[in-house]
């Protein structure tokens, strides 16, 4: 017999919906490992496009690894030194998620993103890549916009989107910040309790 239980993160009873900031420049957000396969360089190249269409913005990239060198090259290629923060690894990820508007989750491969329940959590619209994992989490609860891996023009459209409408980035939070409570430890918990419990009486 198989049981499923769903990875649970703890939400401190303090938290409550959000409405997003009405920001004049909006803060974009990626907490992942510099990895090919977070796809953080899609998420640069995205930036770029945006920068060419004119669009104000400020972008915040939290984390560290092999890619970093090489990420630094390209945001100076790409002329976006000005409108991109490189935070190394950072321990205090509530000040983060709390800094920023948008929460993007641009990998290329993606099991199951821990960073996009935060995200959740915090109340943010989110632009994640249509993989197995975000698909798992977001089901069809309508709390993050989905797009094809390593498609920065597609990526680029959506953060577009979520930059110019309001009403989609509250649409897209308070789903989330909904969705989120599926994954609490305050309704995971007595499912893995229960199963440990039938386990336990089956020997």
């Amino acid at each position: 017999r198989v049981f499923t239980v769903p990875n649970m993160i703890d939400i401190p009873s303090s938290f409550s919906y959000k409405a997003p900031r009405e920001s004049t420049i909006p803060v974009i957000g990626v907490c992942a490992r510099l990895a090919h396969l977070k796809g953080v360089d899609v998420f640069i190249e995205a930036l770029a496009e945006l920068k060419r269409r004119g669009i104000n913005f400020h972008a915040k990239i939290a984390g560290d690894g092999k890619e970093k060198e090489s990420y630094k090259e390209l945001i100076q290629h790409l002329d976006l030194e000005q409108e991109v923060t490189l935070l190394g690894w950072i321990t205090d990820r509530k000040s983060f998620y709390e800094s920023i508007d948008i929460f993007c989750l641009p990998s290329r491969e993606e099991a199951f993103g821990l960073v996009i329940l935060e995200g959740m959590m915090h109340s943010l619209p989110m632009v994640l890549s249509d993989l197995s994992g975000p698909r798992e989490i977001v089901a069809d609860s309508q709390a993050a916009l989905l797009v094809p891996p390593a498609t920065p023009q597609r990526l680029a459209d959506s953060l577009q989107s979520l930059i110019k409408d309001y009403g989609l980035r509250a649409e897209l939070a308070e789903n989330a910040f909904k969705r989120v409570q599926f994954y609490s430890s305050k309704n995971v918990g007595p499912i893995l309790q229960q199963v440990l419990t039938q386990i336990c009486k089956n020997g």
